[in-house]
């Protein structure tokens, strides 16, 4: 008989219960969901297909949704996970559904805690006490004035701090509670509650940090129940009431408020999202023509005064934080118009292979996340991956690595990398934008890529080709990365396959590491995709000389 393994987990986060059962089964695959959607007639085909994966999971909560094929007294009548769904929601939790085909599903359901003991950090803000469980805290940052002017960015109506080189973004207790900050003072600097909601991390700009203590949670009145920031009350040692934070549901009414620092954070670090989406900085030359790129790749922004601009060699460079940065201008590089001239110029600045070196553009024109569907067309050359109509203007997607290389040929050498390697590399992604991108990653190390669009076509490929390596993303259509893997392995368990992905968490990365991968590295990451596919390759080439 067949055999499956049912886990179920319980754990208090963010004060809510956390109810998780995993299942090792077959999955749920979203293309049959969407067809049984749009054959009950619940959805058209053109939602159908505009669905994402995610979405399409979500599809089983729908009242009157059933696989089954056939109606009988427990199954087929599309009311099982509707009214689950329904009765948690009258609790004020919540339902998550993960489903990987062929690795299995996770339920995630959260409920409210309504009566606990917890320990709790005591911030002020404008004159009042909150108390923040401290099950969401991670740790607690004091920025100086000076690196409040430095290190905070602000990109839209969104600010975002880098912590140890990863993009943290900044939300203010003040602008949670719709408070005044008009007599808010930064002269001391600012204090920030790094905290975990849910799996994604975000600062909490508070005015103090006063303490930490025990508390005894109580539920919110009826008056104050339905306000998303509040989680519960509780009575302080001298006898006022503070109001406990609800740190999911002050990310929530944020982003319901139009501030899109958590939205865009999660499409800079890949969390809680789907494969195709990517959170780009729009830029502009001139008035009329615009480009895009990944945000995640940017490690700030700034602007200069067109008289601190130097000629060094025959290039331009900047004093920039105690040393000279090159500047490069898109016009030397791409067939585009001049930077006019202006005052002031932006700079989009990228630390990569421990260097910097920055972009100049007239403006910085907006940050946005969509479903990218590159188009290689006419635009398609060295230095661009494709367009797209972003906000009905055509915009070019820049290929930020192959620039940087036409500038500077050996701004990427390294000793552990070295062009010229001769191994051929079976590349496959679905994303245009993506598999545009790391071919440019593996071309400009010398490798010799070939590409298919999704596995099933790798797969073909892989049995008529000569290849040495495999990278594949784990998200496609026809075939996934895990499928893909698996078949790879059934006949060939040495060749080395390496997944980019943009999904995070360490069960991801296990699914794929059990299904044969043997690294798992981050798309947007060139240096570390790299080095894995030249490690692995590698040590191959020592195993076959031994």
């Amino acid at each position: 008989p067949a055999v499956g393994n049912l886990t179920m987990k319980a754990y208090h986060e963010g004060g809510q219960v956390i109810i998780e059962i995993t299942d090792d089964g077959a999955g749920i695959d979203p293309e049959k969901l969407r067809a049984k959607a749009v054959e009950k007639g619940l959805i058209s085909e053109d939602q159908a297909r505009s669905l994402s994966n995610r979405e399409a999971l979500m599809l089983i909560f729908q009242p009157g949704f059933s696989t089954a094929e056939k109606v009988t007294n427990i199954s087929g009548r599309g009311v099982g996970m509707d009214v689950v769904k329904t009765n948690i929601e009258k609790l004020g939790g919540t339902v998550e559904l993960d489903s990987v085909v062929g690795a299995g599903t996770t339920v995630k359901i959260k409920i409210p805690l309504t009566l606990a003991i917890i320990p709790a950090l005591i911030v002020n803000s404008a004159g009042q006490r909150y108390a923040i469980p401290q099950v969401n805290l991670v740790e607690l940052v004091h920025l100086n004035p000076k690196a409040v002017k430095t290190d905070v960015q602000i990109i839209g109506n969104s600010e975002f701090y880098r912590l140890r080189g990863e993009i943290l973004p900044l939300i203010r207790l003040r602008k949670a509670l719709n408070i005044s900050e008009e007599d808010r003072s930064e002269t001391d600097g600012i204090n920030i509650v790094v905290l975990n909601a849910g799996g994604r991390l975000f600062g909490l700009v508070v005015d103090a940090i006063s303490d930490s203590e025990e508390i005894v949670v109580k539920p919110l009145g009826s008056h104050l129940k339905n306000i998303p920031v509040f989680a519960g009350t509780t009575l302080m040692g001298d006898g006022r009431v503070a109001l406990i934070l609800d740190i999911v549901g002050i990310t929530s009414s944020i982003a319901s408020s139009g501030d899109d620092s958590m939205k865009q954070a999660s499409a800079v670090t890949g969390i809680g999202r789907d494969e195709e989406h990517q959170f780009l900085l729009l830029c502009s030359v001139g008035p009329q023509e615009f480009f895009a790129l990944p945000l995640a790749l940017v490690n700030r922004l700034d602007k200069i005064k067109a008289s601190d601009l130097e000629f060094v060699g025959g290039k331009e460079v900047i004093q920039y934080r105690g040393h000279s940065m090159p500047v490069v201008r898109l016009e030397n590089y791409l067939p585009v118009s001049p930077l006019p001239d202006q005052e002031e110029y932006h700079l989009i600045v990228f630390h990569m292979n421990d260097k910097d070196i920055a972009f100049m553009v007239s403006q910085i024109e907006d940050s946005l996340d969509l479903a990218i569907d590159v188009e290689e067309g006419i635009f398609k050359q060295e230095g661009i991956l494709g367009s797209a109509i972003i906000k009905d203007r055509t915009t070019l997607f820049l290929d930020v690595y192959q620039i940087i290389t036409m500038h500077d040929p050996d701004f990427f050498l390294t000793d552990e990398l070295a062009p010229g390697q001769s191994a051929r590399i079976l590349l496959a992604e679905d994303s245009t934008f993506y598999r545009n991108m790391l071919t440019s990653y593996l071309s400009s190390a010398g490798y010799e890529v070939l590409e298919a669009e999704d596995g099933e076509k790798a797969w073909s490929m892989f049995q008529t080709e000569s290849i040495d390596l495999v990278v594949t993303d784990i998200e496609m259509p026809r075939m996934d990365g895990l499928e893909l893997t698996r078949k790879i392995r059934e006949q060939d368990t040495d060749i080395p396959i390496v997944a980019v992905t943009s999904l995070s968490g360490e069960e991801n990365r296990q699914k794929g590491l059990d299904a044969g991968i043997n690294d798992y590295q981050a798309k947007l990451d060139r240096d570390q995709v790299l080095y894995a596919v030249n490690t692995l390759l590698s040590e191959r080439s020592l195993e076959n000389a031994a």
